[in-house]
């Protein structure tokens, strides 16, 4: 069953994805954060502020760190002082799990991960909870250790 409460956070988090996804594939400031990735050096070169670029994206990942809280935070009723640090935990292992770098690859990895605990802990307990989620990011790290759609990169290519 679906709460009004957790209608809005899903339709909420939709629309941010669907921002920061343009922001980052369609626009200037998207393009110059996906240079500065790559190549920082021939990004400033190409005469685009980096220390701008970074620090754009440390505002935006602060935006969406501190959406998530608000929506912890409406989720359980109650706000504590470190009830954040399992969520970001588990953030990080679906970002693992859909291969570090890539958007969809996160939101693959959240889905992936959400889904196997649920099925996880309807038979096994929800004590079990953490016990599958790194289990999983072991298996997958073992088999797939660029994650799901994260890309092979040749460690040579630049040398």
């Amino acid at each position: 069953f679906f709460t009004a409460t957790a209608l809005v956070i899903i339709a909420i988090t939709l629309l941010a994805m669907i921002i920061v996804g343009y922001y980052v594939t369609e626009t200037t400031g998207g393009k110059a954060m996906r240079a500065a990735a790559q190549d920082p050096e021939a990004t400033r070169a190409m005469g685009i502020n980096l220390d701008q670029t970074i620090v754009m994206t440390f505002v935006i990942g602060a935006i969406l760190a501190a959406l998530g809280g608000v929506f912890i935070g409406f989720h359980f009723g109650q706000v504590e002082t470190f009830m954040g640090f399992p969520a970001v935990v588990k953030a990080f292992i679906a970002s693992v799990i859909g291969g570090v770098g890539s958007i969809r690859g996160a939101v693959l990895g959240g889905i992936v991960l959400g889904c196997s605990e649920g099925i996880w802990t309807t038979y096994l307990g929800s004590n079990w909870k953490d016990v599958i989620t790194f289990c999983l990011l072991i298996v997958l790290l073992m088999y797939r250790p660029r994650g799901l759609l994260g890309e092979q990169v040749d460690v040579y290519e630049r040398a």
